[in-house]
């Protein structure tokens, strides 16, 4: 087969080089002469697939375009391909040595001065790098990924396994325009944020347009809480897991969680569900958070998950589907429910609403299938702060019972001065934001997270 010609032609790449690696294989072939795109279109000329290649082999199936294997493609390339290792060598370390090098005038920000950060997820106001390049300036030590010694992570959108890795962790974790706001806030970030403020604005009005009526919902419930609370329900929550997590005198089992409901699911929820829901799962991952207490550590095993403690396991709300009442179920009324709170199969919570209601005014029950009787919790705000007073603790929503007990026993004082309470929540690694939020929604049981 005669050596094609790549000069003037469009080229792209896919899948996985095993003796070139994909950049040093796109600047081989602009030496030659070549324009590299990033997607398939009607005006490509060859598309060169490596191992893996995905949905641009089938555009380029579909469009009739040339396909050559990496054998061809390091044909092409043989007389250049070392000369551009050699060149992407080059560049990488100089953007690393550029991006290790403080810009001048940069200036120190306490928020990351001194902290080990990470990104993750798309930034609308800059490029990643860009991103870790300001955080470097700062003061930050930048590092790729999360770790028990990360003390930030900072959220762009379609955040993904970092973000669910920091939540276990107990990282702080801050989004974007929080991470804009805190360097324009310090006079830092220069050039970076000089337009920061518009491509955030843009992102979120195309945000807010695809979530139609539900983007009002989601913001007049969350400014609700904020006013009452100090935080969102979420962020409680995920405050709440990451104190409680450090008590010397249980284990924990499970902590894991994903990422909130995306844009579509929100707008599907709108028509069909209760607003709370709708704006709860804007911001709350599925998690699920297992405890059990340290003495009982050795003897977890055969035991339903969380009777040894307690438990959470939010269903994801991409999975919430009305289910009717089976016709043989005589001794309940409801019409349709959804499972919530998946804990086990003698209880768990359910989204559920009656015959003569409709499906907005659902209201969340625990199901205790033991006895066949279903107890009203309320809506999530009802749910949680009732939950969180009694520690989550096994069968919670019938009283909690001796597990309780035993963890009031094991616990700070109810009477301890709310101003003690707030400096060992911090201790534990809340901050300060987080434990005044946690103490105004709980009260003196804000006390059940801290151990004696």
């Amino acid at each position: 087969m005669a050596t094609i010609d790549v000069k003037g032609k469009t080229v792209v790449l896919t899948g996985t080089f095993q003796q070139l690696k994909r950049a040093e294989a796109e600047a081989a072939l602009e030496k030659m002469g070549a324009k590299v795109s990033g997607s398939v279109s009607a005006k490509t000329h060859f598309l060169f697939v490596g191992v893996d290649a995905g949905s641009k082999l089938s555009k380029a199936q579909s469009l009739g375009v040339p396909v050559h294997d990496e054998a061809v493609l390091m044909k092409i390339l043989s007389g250049v391909a070392e000369e551009a290792k050699e060149e992407v060598a080059e560049k990488k370390a100089r953007e690393k040595k550029a991006a290790e090098t403080p810009s001048k005038g940069a200036k120190k920000v306490g928020t990351f001065a001194g902290k080990i950060v990470v990104c993750t997820g798309t930034f609308a106001t800059m490029k990643r790098s860009d991103a870790e390049k300001t955080l470097r300036d700062a003061g930050a030590e930048v590092n790729g990924s999360v770790s028990a010694k990360t003390n930030i992570l900072i959220v762009g959108e379609d955040a993904g396994s970092k973000l669910a890795k920091a939540q276990k962790l107990g990282v702080q974790i801050m989004t974007e325009a929080e991470f804009v706001a805190a360097m324009q806030a310090a006079g830092a970030g220069g050039a970076a944020l000089a337009d920061a403020d518009e491509k955030m604005a843009s992102q979120k009005a195309a945000a807010d347009k695809k979530l139609g009526a539900a983007k009002d919902i989601i913001e007049k419930i969350s400014a609700a809480q904020k006013a009452k609370w100090g935080l969102t329900l979420p962020k409680l929550i995920a405050a709440w897991t990451k104190v409680f997590a450090k008590r010397k005198d249980v284990v924990i089992t499970h902590n894991e969680a994903g990422a909130p409901a995306a844009t579509a699911v929100l707008s599907s929820l709108q028509h069909g569900f209760p607003e709370w829901l709708v704006a709860f799962a804007s911001e709350q991952p599925p998690i699920h958070f297992t405890w059990a207490f340290e003495e009982d550590k050795d003897d977890l095993e055969g035991f339903s998950l969380g009777s040894k403690g307690g438990r959470i396991n939010l269903v994801p709300a991409k999975n919430l589907r009305w289910h009717d009442k089976p016709e043989d179920w005589d001794w309940v009324n409801f019409k349709a429910q959804t499972m919530f709170d998946d804990l086990q199969a003698e209880g768990s919570t359910m989204l559920s609403y009656d015959e003569n209601e409709k499906p907005t005014d659902a209201i969340l029950v625990f199901d205790d299938a033991n006895d066949n009787e279903r107890f009203p919790m309320g809506n999530v705000e009802d749910y949680f702060t009732l939950g969180a007073k009694r520690g989550f603790v096994w069968y919670w929503q019938n009283g909690g019972g001796e597990h309780l007990e035993r963890l009031v026993e094991n616990s700070l004082p109810a009477k301890t001065p709310a101003a003690d309470v707030q400096k060992k929540l911090a201790a534990q690694g809340a901050t300060a934001e987080e434990a005044a939020a946690l103490i105004k929604w709980l009260g003196k049981d804000a006390s059940l997270l801290l151990e004696k």
